[in-house]
């Protein structure tokens, strides 16, 4: 397990808080339920006192000489519930993490999996971006483990949202391509290419350009080749193209413009009449041009 959950505060009705939690009567708890209510909306400090009472309930169904972790996931579950209910959402992510660890000791991964990702939402609510990045990594490590690269997928991407958010942009481009390859494995396309475009996008904005150059060109490819999707190819390829042409430049050499020119135009007939073929041409020729006025000249 990557770190400890964090320490769960003390219930409201201990010390000071206690008068504030006498003020609305809460119903007893009884098994993994989660109580009704007598009567009303329950107040947040009922919720949140009836969360820590089944916090205290699974803990004890784990410790138990018989095995009861099934209970105990359950009521750990209904814990999370009442923390939610209660706008408790670092307690919630508590208690979903305790769900998780407990679930594979239980020998229930898919579960467990599950468990970690409700955990990762909540640590997003409270804005701990560490530990939501702690709780998708052990739900994406299951989800790999079990060939399950749909779900792998989502939590790639779930993870590049929150890098995005940090600004920690190669990350962030590390973990959308992640996404668009468990995509792709799935031959869901149109979701890899989202994740594609998104991370060509970053990286065009970091100057990446030979990064973004891949990017676009692997979406281009994933795209099937149709009268109707011509366009998007070719809009594709022009991204790229535009990459390629700020690499030769900065190289000052132009042949893989001229390849790269070539291999668009024959993977996309309308890519001839997009702006950056043009472009490309015009400052191939006019480079060609003053080689050959250099070489007469020398």
């Amino acid at each position: 397990m990557s770190g400890a959950p964090p320490p769960i505060p003390p219930k409201p009705g201990a010390g000071a808080s206690a008068a504030a939690v006498a003020a609305t009567p809460a119903s007893p708890v009884s098994g993994g339920g989660s109580g009704g209510s007598s009567g009303g909306a329950e107040s947040a400090p009922t919720l949140e006192l009836k969360g820590h009472d089944l916090m205290d309930e699974a803990e004890k169904l784990v410790k138990s000489w018989f095995n009861k972790k099934s209970q105990a996931i359950t009521t750990f579950e209904s814990a999370a519930g009442q923390f939610k209910k209660a706008g408790q959402y670092q307690l919630a992510a508590t208690a979903y993490t305790r769900a998780g660890e407990v679930s594979e000791l239980n020998k229930q991964s898919f579960e467990a999996a599950n468990y970690y990702t409700h955990a990762a939402k909540m640590y997003r609510h409270t804005g701990d971006v560490k530990l939501a990045l702690e709780q998708y990594e052990l739900a994406v490590h299951i989800a790999i483990s079990e060939s399950r690269l749909g779900a792998a997928a989502h939590l790639y991407k779930g993870m590049a949202e929150i890098h995005e958010s940090m600004k920690s942009w190669k990350s962030a481009i590390g973990m959308y391509e992640k996404a668009a390859d468990c995509f792709q494995a799935q031959d869901t396309l149109s979701q890899a290419n989202q994740s594609l475009v998104k991370a060509g996008s970053i990286a065009i904005d970091r100057h990446e350009w030979a990064k973004a150059q891949e990017m676009f060109e692997r979406a281009a490819r994933n795209v099937e080749p149709s009268k109707l999707v011509q366009v998007v190819i070719a809009e594709y390829l022009a991204k790229a193209a535009l990459c390629v042409l700020v690499v030769a430049t900065k190289q000052n050499n132009l042949s893989p413009a001229r390849i790269a020119l070539a291999k668009y135009a024959t993977a996309a007939t309308l890519f001839k009449h997009r702006p950056q073929y043009t472009l490309l041409v015009g400052v191939c020729v006019h480079a060609c041009i003053e080689r050959d006025r250099l070489f007469m000249y020398t």
